[in-house]
């Protein structure tokens, strides 16, 4: 299966970059928390992706639900919890599975 560079960048004790393994669960739950850590315009390719911004709104359920299923669908809505957990207040994303 092929991996994928692990977020944030770190290089293992064998000296060679960290990676995830494709359609691991590490490796969508990393992907989840890039695309909720991302403001809609913040990527020049790729306008669409992100989340509006949440300042002062919050992330309702509806709007996570709708921006999985466009940009992330091998997540569960259902399964994503975002809480404001960073220490400078930004949201970050646990996915918690049954």
């Amino acid at each position: 299966m092929p991996r994928h560079l692990a977020l944030p960048i770190a290089v293992t004790p064998s000296g060679v970059l960290s990676s995830l393994e494709q359609d691991s669960e590490a490796e969508v739950a990393q992907s989840v928390g890039l695309l909720v850590a991302t403001v809609i315009g913040d990527r020049r390719a790729a306008t669409g992706y992100g989340i509006p911004d949440p300042l002062g709104r919050g992330l309702d359920p509806a709007t996570l639900a709708d921006v999985l299923e466009t940009w992330e669908p091998r997540a569960d809505p259902s399964t994503v919890l975002v809480e404001p957990t960073n220490a400078d207040g930004t949201q970050a994303a646990d996915i918690y599975l049954p």
